[in-house]
């Protein structure tokens, strides 16, 4: 607390009424019933006792701004003088409102405050502006003259900014000024002078937007600089649903990485992308992948590859099928490895762009096929940029005449486009790309079609040993591969689980390798059970497998038939796993004799009825080439149904049947084919 001097000669000039209770509460009374003079000589024999304090103190303050108020009404210069210079030696720690007020009223004495706020009424934002700078620079503590300038400064921009053709290096120097304010005043304004900035021409390239962004940062952008907002369309408009207005911070950040690409300070524009990269986590990801694509443009122009390239890759996973993306990755590394840098484009050529954007993009190709000494691949990409003039800008054009006059322009070549090539050299950047993700040798199986969607079956071997996978492909998948059922191909998948808990594969790439022969695992096996209303038989392996055979009335096979298959695994929802046949053939009889027998014995009841057998003693195998050591369960279906008593005489077909884990265990009798009741 600092004590202050009364204004003695004052207190004895007015003629008053002796006091008669002195106190912090009365004297505020009088102050509010507009007794100010009573009011101020309480508050000044409170400050003469021994004992006062704070609470004093403050009376003494808030009745000192009441009479400047008065006195700045009156225009009563000299009390007002007098009154201010009194407030302004009051200090009071730790009470924001009374600093607040304190400093309002202080303004009422100043000529400088009070120049700036009637230049900013009358909308003369560069008087007020040069008026508050005079002042701030005296008085940089000041919270009050801060709040003007920097009010006084946005103005300024905002002004320019509303004419029909902003020049951003007529009022360069407010904007630097206002950027170079230290104080928490700046803060709101920062919000919005960002959108008037933004509509200013800098041709002469005046303009510091990188400083002004780094200054912008540091001062703390409150949580919702960086939330867009989602407004609803009209009802009768063409387009429908949500429309996304980007954030504050978005649109900032997207004006600040288009300015800096014509930018020459290196060091700066790194800074800025360093610090445009941990605040892209905040935006959401309609606006994230617009903001990374620009900071890699930005790390490009700086030749900082390495880092461009991961904003490249980031824009490739979510927009992998656009030319441009690819393009971009082939810019990161045509300065470190053309080969790479070819297959990108090549890759961006097969997405297929529109001449007048694929044109600039073939050029780039031409120069690496011709270091490549590939001619007439690089004439064909020539040629067909002039043959489209009206369809490239002018500038390709020309570029592309003063390389058709090369010494290794090879002209009138029949050869119309360099798919080929494309298709080719495309797989040496998806491998790199892709280089942690292991290549699975697969096989076309067929093509089907589901609600009128074309796919393409595979079969890819993930694991080792394992049993291939079915994996549905689309058409882009396929990349232009030809399909033949049972070519060969090897490609890299991408795992994941839809919604329906199926596990799938997204395939990244794909490439034709030589057939493989035996690529699927082969089985033999029997028909255990044909299911003739969904159209569909089980089969039996050797090892006790269950194979599922779709469509099975068009393979015309009966029950227990014996067949020799080929099977791939299905992964249906919730982790089920089942295997599927994918050839069939009729195979004899000998090839599944430990697994089926022709039978004849007598019928044996144990404990009672509830265990019926052919006894191993009392049964023959009618089969030359089967063998059979065990006893035979009667299946109590077929107990049932032909009212088997102890000593009927059947014949029929016996399997053998196998545990939960696959274990070969004892024959059960599945059939009857001929019974007699007579002993």
């Amino acid at each position: 607390m600092k004590l202050v001097e009364l204004n003695r000669e004052k207190l004895i000039e007015q003629d008053m009424e002796p006091l008669t209770e002195v106190s912090t509460s009365e004297a505020y009374r009088l102050r509010r019933e507009g007794k100010f003079d009573e009011s101020y000589r309480m508050a000044c024999e409170l400050m003469k006792q021994p004992n006062s304090g704070e609470r004093e103190l403050k009376a003494y303050g808030y009745v000192l701004m009441s009479l400047i108020w008065r006195s700045e009404e009156g225009n009563d210069e000299k009390s007002l003088t007098t009154y201010v210079k009194e407030l302004r030696s009051i200090i009071v720690h730790g009470d924001d409102v009374f600093t607040r007020n304190q400093e309002k009223a202080l303004r009422m004495g100043n000529q400088g405050y009070k120049q700036v706020e009637k230049s900013l009424q009358e909308r003369c934002y560069k008087e007020a502006a040069r008026v508050a700078r005079d002042i701030y620079q005296n008085h940089p503590n000041d919270v009050g003259i801060e709040r003007l300038y920097c009010q006084a400064l946005f103005n300024v921009v905002k002004e320019e900014a509303a004419k029909p053709s902003p020049k951003g290096h007529s009022i360069k120097a407010y904007i630097d000024a206002y950027f170079g304010i230290q104080g928490k005043s700046r803060a709101f304004y920062d919000a919005y002078i960002w959108s008037h900035i933004s509509k200013l021409e800098d041709n002469q390239g005046s303009l510091q937007v990188g400083t002004y962004y780094l200054a912008t940062i540091n001062m703390g952008l409150p949580i919702n600089a960086y939330r867009g907002e989602r407004k609803e369309r009209m009802p009768n408009t063409a387009q429908k649903g949500p429309d996304h207005w980007p954030s504050m911070y978005g649109r900032m950040t997207k004006y600040v990485l288009d300015h800096l690409l014509t930018c020459k300070n290196l060091e700066q524009m790194k800074t800025v992308c360093e610090s445009v990269a941990g605040n892209e986590s905040k935006l959401d990801e309609d606006e994230a992948w617009v903001i990374t694509w620009k900071r890699g443009k930005v790390l490009m122009a700086c030749r900082a590859y390495d880092e461009a390239r991961q904003c490249v890759l980031q824009i490739i996973e979510r927009k992998g099928k656009e030319y441009w993306a690819w393009s971009a990755l082939g810019d990161t590394y045509v300065a470190e490895d053309e080969k790479l840098a070819e297959s990108a484009y090549c890759k961006a050529l097969l997405c297929q762009p529109p001449l007048k954007f694929g044109a600039p993009l073939k050029l780039k190709l031409v120069k690496l096929l011709v270091k490549e000494q590939l001619f007439e691949e690089a004439s064909v990409e020539v040629a067909e940029i002039l043959s489209t003039p009206a369809e490239v800008g002018k500038k390709v054009y020309e570029e592309a005449e003063i390389l058709s006059q090369s010494s290794w322009y090879v002209g009138g070549l029949e050869k119309k486009g360099n798919r080929g090539l494309y298709q080719n050299r495309k797989h040496a950047v998806l491998a790199e790309l892709y280089q942690s993700i292991p290549w699975s040798n697969g096989m076309m199986l067929r093509i089907f079609t589901l609600n009128q969607k074309k796919f393409y079956k595979f079969a890819f071997a993930v694991e080792v040993g394992s049993v291939p996978v079915e994996v549905m492909v689309t058409k882009v998948e396929l990349d232009s591969i030809i399909f033949e059922a049972g070519k060969c191909v090897r490609a890299k998948l991408e795992w994941y689980t839809d919604e329906k808990g199926r596990e799938k594969a997204k395939v990244l790439v794909m490439e034709e390798i030589l057939p493989i022969g035996n690529f699927l695992p082969m089985e033999c096996g029997i028909i255990q059970y044909i299911n003739r209303e969904k159209n569909v038989a089980h089969i039996m392996t050797k090892e006790g497998d269950i194979l599922y055979l779709q469509n099975a009335s068009s393979y015309k096979l009966g029950l227990y038939t014996p067949v020799k298959v080929t099977y791939t695994e299905y992964r249906g929802p919730h982790g089920r796993k089942n295997n599927t046949v994918q050839s069939i053939e009729v195979i004899s009889q000998s090839e599944i004799k430990d697994m089926k027998a022709h039978v004849r014995g007598t019928v044996s009841l144990e404990n009672g009825y509830y265990r019926a057998v052919l006894k191993k003693s009392d049964y023959t195998c009618l089969d030359d080439e089967s063998s059979v050591e065990k006893d035979i369960i009667i299946d109590h279906r077929l107990v049932d149904e032909h009212s088997l008593a102890e000593g009927v005489t059947v014949e029929g077909i016996a399997l053998r049947q196998y545990d939960k884990r696959g274990n070969k265990g004892s024959w059960r009798l599945v059939d009857i084919t001929d019974l007699r009741y007579d002993r």
